[in-house]
């Protein structure tokens, strides 16, 4: 589908355009999220999901790209974003889900992952892909992550779940040390824990059994 420019020469040879001139202009649909939900933890959660454009790789189900946000309360954004375009037109499918501490579902869901941080919300999008594995809207054998800052941390901690094949982690958090001041200072002591669970919880500590 196209649509047509057309340009008319303008008065005299100061004109930049001397001749009519017809360029055909390709329109470029972007993917348009479709909302889901599953359940975890008899929590139900809801997701955005971008089919793929095209089917490319001759599977029944599309490869998935599971975007998870950071903050980690962050939220779902459902605007249009390059890299969900760029993979929706290259044959995956992406997802996004509001895990537990996602801002816009009101405060026990916001306040579920204190705590949990590391845990709660890595096993809720290990979740969600089984959910659309099991719902035909992904490959068994080809499911990634990928997550800035929080986000990233996530994807890193997922990799030792045994549900994707691969993870990108932008800036994540690598070690769950506390900052003694500034803004964020007693943030990941309320997000994780003890000394210790932040010790046993970071993506470098689990790093031996990170599988991808």
């Amino acid at each position: 589908m196209a649509s047509r420019l057309a340009a008319s020469p303008g008065a005299g040879a100061a004109s930049p355009l001397v001749a009519l001139v017809e360029r055909a202009v390709p329109v470029v649909v972007p993917p348009v999220a479709e909302h889901f939900t599953f359940e975890h933890e008899g929590v139900r959660l809801e997701g955005a999901y971008w089919a793929p454009k095209r089917r490319v790789f001759g599977t029944t189900a599309p490869p998935l790209v599971l975007t998870v946000h950071p903050g980690p309360t962050g939220a779902i954004d459902t605007s249009y974003a390059p890299l969900t375009h760029l993979l929706s037109e290259a044959g995956f499918a992406v997802a996004s889900i509001d895990f537990s501490g996602s801002t816009g579902h009101g405060r026990v869901h916001r306040e579920r992952l204190l705590g949990r941080f590391g845990d709660l919300d890595v096993r809720e999008c290990v979740a969600a892909v089984r959910h659309l594995v099991a719902t035909d809207r992904a490959a068994h054998d080809a499911t990634f992550i990928r997550g800035t800052s929080s986000g990233g941390t996530a994807a890193l901690l997922a990799l030792c779940e045994g549900a994707v094949r691969g993870a990108v982690a932008w800036y994540p958090a690598s070690s769950f040390d506390d900052e003694a001041d500034g803004f964020e200072a007693g943030y990941l002591d309320a997000l994780v824990g003890s000394a210790e669970a932040r010790a046993a919880r970071s993506p470098l500590a689990r790093a031996p059994a990170m599988r991808g």
